[in-house]
């Protein structure tokens, strides 16, 4: 989730009504929080986050086709226990293993939606600051007195899924590797592709992720597709696709919307605008249809004439002043850690890949 692309929230009550509610009110909010084996103890074969100090027998498991690595251990945590006064008393937060709840009075309704975006977020995000861990809330419930009792749950809006006929998916493997001709000259075209997977990936709920939290970083993927083809000039990107037998109309409905998005929203830079829900929605409508129009567009271009793509095989050259900084990273990463409490780095233990010793 980001705080500039919300995600919409739906409470399912699971008792009482809302007209039940008089305010002020005491609402009670609980959350179970990620990666439990921070808060409490875990199975020995649970994936871990963190090493107890002092802890034993700890495995790392390197799976080398994917590159994805895996720690498990017997050492665990004792269950979290602790009560934390906070504003005064205005706020009572407690932790019982990985369930954090807070008691805090509201004074109406409007206070509900606020409530909940702080715990379920600004909390965790504040615990990732101090711990050094990703802290997510998995689950997130809300009592107002004893009059209603609700669960928050994500609104996903419709979702598209492609269908294929089993015949067809010969003819589109063909047709990928009839494109190695194309391709193997076009660092550009490889490139693009590659953004256009990674946009791809963002947009897919088969991966196992709300695609829909990604919405503004899919846009950023299509934007960084188009100007690695045709530069990052509006110009340029209209001229190269005229020069493709793209129509204007297209081209200013389809291809450009999505570099404005990506300049204007922030999807690459830090941006405080939190858009309305129905501007979200269009947002996300627009994403998809932005991971389509990529697509569309190097297909194109993989059956236009070669006289009118012969811009593909333009080397994308490095850059001395990106040389030059990299030169001044690596002077960076030499230097000792910096850390606000002085001298003492936050503890890590550093595994190296086996193969390489």
């Amino acid at each position: 989730m980001s705080f500039n692309l919300p995600a919409n929230r739906l409470l399912k009550l699971t008792k009482g009504s809302w007209a039940d509610v008089q305010y002020p009110v005491t609402a009670v909010v609980q959350a179970n929080l990620t990666p439990r084996d921070f808060f409490e103890p875990v199975d020995p074969e649970t994936p871990r986050s963190c090493v107890p100090a002092g802890g034993r027998g700890f495995s790392y498991l390197f799976d080398s086709n994917s590159g994805r690595m895996t720690l498990r251990g017997p050492s665990v945590f004792p269950p979290m226990s602790v009560t934390f006064n906070v504003n005064e008393g205005a706020w009572d937060i407690i932790f019982v293993g990985r369930l954090m709840q807070l008691t805090q009075s509201i004074a109406g309704e409007a206070d509900v939606d606020l409530l909940l975006t702080h715990f379920e977020h600004t909390l965790p995000l504040l615990l990732s600051l101090v711990t050094g861990l990703s802290i997510f809330a998995e689950t997130l419930e809300i009592a107002l007195g004893d009059k209603l009792e609700a669960r928050a749950e994500t609104f996903i809006p419709p979702n598209n899924v492609r269908v294929i006929e089993a015949d067809g998916r010969v003819g589109e493997l063909r047709s990928g590797i009839e494109m190695l001709g194309l391709a193997l000259p076009s660092a550009r075209f490889i490139l693009a592709c590659s953004y256009l997977r990674e946009a791809l990936f963002l947009d897919a709920a088969y991966n196992d992720h709300n695609p829909y939290t990604h919405s503004l970083v899919v846009i950023l993927k299509c934007a960084q597709a188009i100007e690695v083809l045709f530069g990052g000039q509006r110009d340029s990107i209209r001229n190269r696709c005229r020069s493709l037998g793209l129509a204007d109309q297209l081209i200013e409905s389809q291809v450009i919307p999505i570099i404005f998005a990506r300049n204007t929203l922030g999807t690459a830079h830090a941006s405080s605008f939190v858009p309305k829900a129905r501007e979200v929605e269009i947002l996300r409508h627009f994403s998809k249809r932005s991971v389509h129009t990529v697509r569309q567009l190097l297909l194109h271009i993989s059956r236009a004439d070669p006289q009118k793509r012969t811009f593909l095989a333009d080397k994308l050259e490095r850059h001395p002043e990106k040389e030059k900084l990299l030169n001044a990273l690596e002077q960076s990463v030499k230097s000792p850690m910096w850390c606000v409490e002085g001298k003492i780095e936050v503890r890590h233990v550093e595994i190296p890949d086996p193969r390489l010793g």
